[in-house]
């Protein structure tokens, strides 16, 4: 059993990549004949691409040995999962900009200054690109979706 548990990860790649590839073609146009491609096109590509890495990754596996599951390399999951649950809160732009804050303080363990400095030059440029330049509409979130929704 700890001899399959190596192929975990990377058969799980495999099939998430297999079900977005499959959504995505069932219910996405990927070219029209005149516009060229569709909304469709970059995700099944992606998907496609994603199948296929994790393919490759189950056949290395093989050949490799099996390595000790150290749990401070799943941090960056449990901070997506964390971000996702936020952004249906209290949105996207607030979950990512404390996310960034969390992350930069007390996982990389820079500075207040370098920290503080980082988020609002990321804040601003992140606000004024996508949202006041090319208005983007980020979702609120359930706490301030009566203010801005």
């Amino acid at each position: 059993m700890k001899n399959l548990s190596k192929y975990a990860v990377p058969f799980a790649v495999t099939l998430t990549g297999l079900f977005f590839t499959v959504y995505t073609v069932a219910h996405y146009q990927l070219y029209d004949a005149t516009m060229g491609p569709m909304q469709g096109a970059l995700p099944t590509g992606i998907a496609a691409l994603l199948t296929l890495f994790g393919l490759v990754a189950c056949f290395k596996t093989r050949s490799s040995e099996a390595v000790p599951l150290d749990l401070r390399n799943w941090s960056v999951v449990a901070a997506v999962g964390a971000v996702i649950l936020a952004t249906h809160v209290v949105g996207f732009l607030p979950s990512i900009f404390v996310f960034l804050f969390a992350w930069l303080k007390f996982k990389e363990r820079l500075p207040w200054k370098t920290t503080i400095i980082v988020t609002v030059v990321m804040a601003a440029f992140v606000l004024g690109v996508f949202v006041w330049w090319m208005q983007i509409p980020f979702t609120p979130g359930i706490l301030f979706e009566d203010l801005w929704g």
